[in-house]
C-alpha cells in the first residue's frame, strides 16, 4: 500500500467515526438504524484491517470473511430507505410490496446480464478477490437500479418526503453508482493491473460521500418536508394526495380485520 493510499484510508476512517458520532449525538441513529450499523461495521472493518496491511494473506482472509457482512448491510440500509420514505403511508407501502419485489428482481436481472463482461478480464493471482469484486459490483449496480425505480415511483406521486431521506437516497445512489463503475473498470482491466488506482479512487469517492452525509444529515432535515415532484397541477396534486390517503386508510383498516 502506497503512502497516499494509507493517508486516504486514515481520512476515510476519520470520516466514518465523525459520521457515527454525528448520527449518535443527533439521535438520528435510532431512525437510520441499518445505515448506522453499516457505518459501525465499516469502521470496525477498516480499523481492524489497517494493521494487517503488511500481512497480505491474513488481510485477504479478513476481507473475504467481513465483506459479505457489508453486502448484507448495504441491502438492509437501502430497504430501510424505502420503508422510511413511505412511513406515513403504511397501507400503500404494503400494497407496493409486489412492486418492491419486482423492482428487486428486475435490478438483479439487469445486473446479471453485465456480469459476463466483468469475468472477461484476467483473473491474475487472486481469483477469489476478482469474484468478490464481480459479486460486489453486481450488487451495487442492482441497488442503484432499485433506487432509481423507487425514486421514479416517488417522482410520480405527490408525497412529501423528509429532506434527510432525499439527501440520503441521493448520496447512496451516487456512492453505489461510482463504486460499481470503478469495480467494473478493475474487473475488465485486471485486478493486479489497476488495483491501487481503483482502491484509491474508491476511498476518495467514499470520503466525498461521507463528508456530504456529515454536512447534510441533521435534525432539521427530519423536520423539513420536500415535494419530490413539483410539476403537478395544484388541483391534480390535491386530488391524488386525497385519493392516496383514502387508499392508505382503507388498506390499514383491511389489514386489521
Amino acid at each position: 500500500m502506497s503512502p497516499a493510499e494509507k493517508i486516504i484510508w486514515v481520512v476515510n476512517l476519520s470520516f466514518l467515526l465523525l459520521l457515527i458520532f454525528r448520527l449518535a449525538s443527533s439521535r438520528l441513529h435510532r431512525r437510520y438504524i441499518w445505515f448506522f450499523v453499516l457505518l459501525c461495521f465499516q469502521a470496525f472493518q477498516s480499523a481492524g484491517m489497517m494493521p494487517l496491511n503488511q500481512a497480505p494473506n491474513i488481510y485477504g482472509w479478513a476481507y473475504v470473511v467481513t465483506q459479505p457482512v457489508i453486502w448484507v448491510l448495504y441491502i438492509m440500509a437501502v430497504l430501510e430507505l424505502y420503508s422510511l420514505a413511505l412511513q406515513q403511508h403504511r397501507g400503500i407501502a404494503s400494497l407496493t410490496r409486489w412492486v418492491l419485489s419486482g423492482a428487486i428482481l428486475l435490478a438483479v436481472a439487469i445486473s446479471a446480464l453485465t456480469i459476463p463482461v466483468d469475468l472477461s478480464g484476467p483473473a491474475g493471482e487472486s481469483p477469489v478477490l476478482v469474484y468478490y469484486d464481480v459479486i460486489e459490483r453486481g450488487l451495487l449496480f442492482s441497488l442503484v437500479i432499485f433506487l432509481i425505480l423507487i425514486t421514479g415511483f416517488l417522482l410520480w406521486t405527490p408525497l412529501a418526503i423528509r429532506r434527510n431521506i432525499v439527501v440520503h437516497a441521493s448520496l447512496c445512489s451516487c456512492y453505489f453508482l461510482a463504486s460499481a463503475a470503478l469495480l467494473f473498470v478493475r474487473n475488465i482491466k485486471g485486478y493486479e493491473t489497476v488495483v491501487e488506482g481503483v482502491s484509491i479512487a474508491l476511498l476518495v469517492v467514499n470520503n466525498f460521500c461521507l463528508a456530504l452525509w456529515v454536512l447534510l444529515l441533521n435534525k432539521r432535515g427530519e423536520e423539513t418536508l420536500l415535494m419530490v415532484r413539483r410539476n403537478w397541477q395544484p388541483e391534480d396534486e390535491t386530488r391524488l394526495a386525497h385519493q392516496m390517503d383514502a387508499v392508505n386508510a382503507f388498506l390499514l383498516r383491511s389489514s386489521k380485520k
